[in-house]
């Protein structure tokens, strides 16, 4: 069993709580766990924390040392959590603006598109016009296409910050760390 596998299991913590309050995600957690990636020194003291107030837990050392070393853990995960929140809700709000951009140039392509259907009639032009057009109509039907799925994209990105934000707050609120 390696260091954070350990600390996970005498403290209680799942991997995905460890990961919050050392402030980075889960999955790096979890490939620093696993021996694909190297622990980042900054990383190094909370750890070094975390075991010493597992020393003071294993040590039966007295009530109010061990409390206060629980409660300033307390403060620091909550803080974490509020931080991730912040976070989320700021990339939810960048994400927002990058898709509103999106969905104004999409609309501004399909009334082009439109308006120049309207003038030109298929039936009125020569072959090689005829064949630009029919070119022309397929790179814009195309380009509609791959931003609607841009936009799809952006609205699940949004819906994913939305969700870490609740879960943060919600970890905060039931104090769940």
């Amino acid at each position: 069993m390696n260091q954070i596998e350990n600390l996970c299991k005498k403290l209680g913590f799942k991997q995905a709580d460890l990961a919050t309050y050392l402030g980075v995600s889960a999955q790096l957690l979890g490939m620093i766990a696993s021996g694909k990636r190297k622990l980042p020194l900054g990383m190094l003291s909370r750890l070094e924390e975390l075991e010493q107030i597992c020393r003071i837990a294993e040590q039966k050392q007295p009530d109010a040392e061990r409390t206060q070393l629980f409660d300033l853990h307390q403060i620091e995960t909550e803080k974490a959590l509020q931080d991730h929140a912040s976070l989320c809700r700021k990339k939810a709000r960048d994400v927002r603006k990058k898709l509103s951009k999106l969905e104004e140039t999409t609309a501004q392509i399909e009334t082009a598109s439109q308006l120049e259907k309207n003038e030109h009639s298929t039936e009125e032009m020569e072959t090689p016009e005829l064949l630009l057009e029919i070119c022309r109509r397929r790179a814009t039907e195309s380009l509609a296409t791959n931003q609607t799925m841009a936009m799809a994209f952006l609205k699940l990105e949004i819906a994913r910050y939305e969700f870490e934000e609740k879960k943060s707050l919600e970890m905060v609120a039931l104090k769940t760390f």
